[in-house]
């Protein structure tokens, strides 16, 4: 059985890789999160800060790190990242 990550676990992680790809802590109090919906099914989110975007992909459990010209600085696997939050819990 797969267990989806929560939205407010993703997020935390988000902060963290902008933060580490040189993004101003300031900057993330200006996170512009947006819910992806197609065919009234919840797609992802993404996130974008004025320097960075990050996309995640609910069916791919992925999230896509980019920067302004569009290029992928870091793909993250969710179910890999989250997985050892879960066995502690």
């Amino acid at each position: 059985m797969r267990v989806e990550p929560r939205a407010s676990q993703v997020r935390q992680l988000v902060f963290g890789v902008l933060r580490s790809l040189g993004e101003a802590t300031a900057s993330l109090f200006e996170v512009e999160e947006t819910v992806m919906i197609h065919d009234g099914q919840c797609l992802g989110r993404t996130y974008r800060t004025p320097r960075l975007t990050a996309v995640w992909l609910l069916d791919a459990g992925l999230i896509r790190f980019y920067d302004r010209r569009g290029k992928v600085l870091r793909t993250v696997n969710l179910f890999e990242e989250l997985a050892p939050l879960r066995m502690a819990a």
